[in-house]
């Protein structure tokens, strides 16, 4: 394969692979922003449509780490096409039932566990493609701006709901085109998408390719669930990435309530508001993924990130009334910070754990390992939600106390590795001038 035909694949599977995402994102975002419509139609009290995001989450979080294992055993590109075609079909037949005036709490509990258990075949599979198609020395950089799939999704659900909702278009049409979105999306991903390159990819060359060797190799094992557990920074990055997914979760799902309830905020500001936090994400990732690809390490920046993180979030809880409009300022701000971590620890990172070389026996691992962080971060996420709400029914200082600890946790699971691998730099550079 020449140096063209692998930019050519590698711009193909970006974009398929970041539209893969960016679909079920779009739903997700579609069906928040119809969620009240949805009530008044069908009947659903904010209790039971609660219980269907909470089942969604769930069920999500558990499908992680299944469908990552099952990705690096079968083939990504299949796994995901599956799960994101599933979704799509799970989503028309909650319009069906809509269209009926069906409106049965187990019936839409079960519709939403398996909804979350086929979404979640996406993230952990097309981390793996592209960890498979792009180079280590770009990771940070590349795999970096393709992690802000899921802000761009939002951000484009956000403001097509909207205007289909601005003209009178009803939820059933609404969730109808994302749902045949997330099938084209996976459909084009099953004919055309390659988990990986025909030759091994190294950092400082497209391709390896016009060979006429052959070199036997071992056949290397499959790495085992458990045992991805144990590679070198997951459960750091999983307990962290926890934290970061409930921080971010909470900004999505919270705020809005929050400066609605406390500070009788309009719906057209608080929407800039939401805008400005997936802008910012998307801006974050990038220059952090950049700057952690210059460093050779993706630790330091993380802790960095992760503290500076702290005064922002007290920041929502100290605004005065009169002075709202500081609020886009820290909406920017929580957004590059913790919206940009939220993206590098299941994509940049994960990819780099997965390329383990702690056992030369055992193949990569990519699709298990960004399962089991995402995973991880969305149980987190989850029940972060619940008791974030739960904690708010008393005082919104308390929501903001929890997210504060969260993030603090966040910042004390990553300083070892932060540590470690400064250290490790600072010896490498000595050693490199003597």
């Amino acid at each position: 394969m020449s140096r063209r035909d692998l930019l050519k694949n590698q711009i193909w599977i970006f974009f398929i692979t970041y539209f893969t995402i960016a679909a079920r994102h779009i739903s997700i975002q579609s069906w928040a922003m119809v969620k009240p419509e949805i009530g008044d139609d069908l009947s659903m009290d904010s209790t039971l449509l609660g219980t269907l995001d909470f089942t969604f989450l769930f069920c999500y979080a558990f499908g992680n780490f299944i469908s990552g294992t099952l990705s690096d055993k079968i083939s990504p590109s299949k796994v995901a096409s599956i799960g994101v075609g599933l979704g799509g079909i799970i989503y028309l037949i909650c319009v069906l039932l809509g269209s009926l005036k069906i409106n049965n709490p187990l019936v839409f509990s079960i519709l939403f566990a398996f909804e979350g258990i086929f979404q979640s075949a996406a993230w952990p599979s097309s981390v793996s493609i592209m960890g498979n198609w792009f180079p280590k020395a770009n990771t940070g950089k590349i795999i970096g701006f393709w992690s802000s799939n899921a802000a761009a999704g939002h951000l484009i659900g956000a403001q097509l709901s909207a205007f289909l909702m601005y003209n009178k278009v009803s939820w059933k049409l609404i969730i109808s085109f994302c749902a045949y979105f997330m099938i084209f999306v996976a459909i084009l991903l099953w004919i055309f998408g390659k988990d990986k390159p025909e030759y091994s990819l190294e950092a400082s060359t497209p391709l390896l390719a016009d060979t006429n060797l052959e070199i036997k190799k071992e056949p290397k094992k499959k790495l085992t669930f458990w045992q991805a557990w144990l590679l070198p920074g997951v459960i750091n990055y999983s307990l962290s990435f926890a934290s970061v997914k409930t921080l971010n979760y909470a900004i999505l799902m919270w705020l809005p309530y929050y400066l609605h309830d406390d500070y009788k905020i309009d719906s057209n500001s608080i929407g800039i508001m939401a805008n400005l936090y997936d802008v910012a994400s998307l801006v974050g990732v990038f220059i952090f993924g950049w700057v952690t690809d210059k460093l050779g390490s993706r630790g330091p920046t993380l802790c960095v990130i992760m503290f500076s993180t702290l005064p922002v979030i007290w920041g929502f809880e100290a605004v005065p009334v009169n002075s709202w409009w500081i609020f886009y300022f820290l909406s920017f701000m929580i957004g590059i910070l913790a919206g940009a971590a939220g993206q590098l620890i299941p994509g940049a990172v994960s990819v780099d754990i997965g390329r383990h070389d702690s056992d030369k026996s055992c193949e990569k691992a990519l699709s298990t390992v960004a399962g089991i962080i995402d995973g991880t971060g969305s149980l987190g996420a989850a029940f972060g939600q619940i008791l974030i709400g739960y904690l708010a029914s008393f005082d919104w200082m308390y929501s903001f106390i929890f997210m504060l600890i969260a993030g603090f946790i966040s910042f004390a699971l990553l300083l070892p590795i932060g540590v470690r691998e400064y250290t490790a730099k600072k010896v490498e550079k000595k050693t490199y001038k003597i």
